[in-house]
This record gives C-alpha cells, sequence and structure tokens, in this order.
C-alpha cells in the first residue's frame, strides 16, 4: 500500500546533514531527518522503499568491510539524498 505523500508544511531549512551514528541504520537517519524538513512525523511520510531499497541501501554503506560505495544519491520525495559511510547530507532538489 503505497502513501500519498504528506501535506507539505515543510520548515524554513532546506537541507540537513546528519553523522551516521553506529547504532542507527541510513535508512532511519534519512526518513527522520527529511520528516523534520517536512516538519511531520517519519510514519507520515511515503514508505523509502518506493525508491530505493532500504536493506541494500544499509549493506552498501555498511563499515564492516563487506561491499561498500563511496556514496549513494537517490530523490526522494522533493529531496535529493546523499549518503556516505559517515553522514547523510538531504536538500532540497533543484
Amino acid at each position: 500500500m503505497t502513501r500519498d505523500p504528506p501535506e507539505r508544511n515543510p520548515s524554513s531549512a532546506t537541507t540537513a546533514q546528519r553523522v551516521l551514528p553506529h547504532h542507527s541504520t541510513p535508512v532511519y537517519t534519512v526518513v527522520t531527518a527529511v520528516a523534520e524538513l517536512e516538519d511531520c512525523t517519519p510514519d507520515e511520510l511515503p514508505p523509502l522503499f518506493d525508491v530505493i531499497d532500504p536493506d541494500a541501501l544499509t549493506e552498501l554503506v555498511a563499515s564492516d568491510g563487506g561491499l561498500t560505495v563511496e556514496r549513494i544519491t537517490f530523490r526522494y520525495l522533493e529531496y535529493d539524498i546523499t549518503v556516505t559511510q559517515q553522514r547523510i547530507l538531504v536538500r532540497a532538489a533543484q
């Protein structure tokens, strides 16, 4: 079941940057950063898996020596998301 995007009530901020904590997944960090910019709760957002496989995202940026990439960039709602092993950058799409 696909949820409609929340009614937009974005905060005045257009960018969020987060250090990727070791105890958190990139998926959780992306969704909470977008929710903050949209001024809503993460549950009100459409599922991230509509645009990217959450398990693959987590595995690709894992720092445990497995298959990793330097950076992944994708669009979610109206934001460009860049994920590295250390940081997540969410910015309003141009």
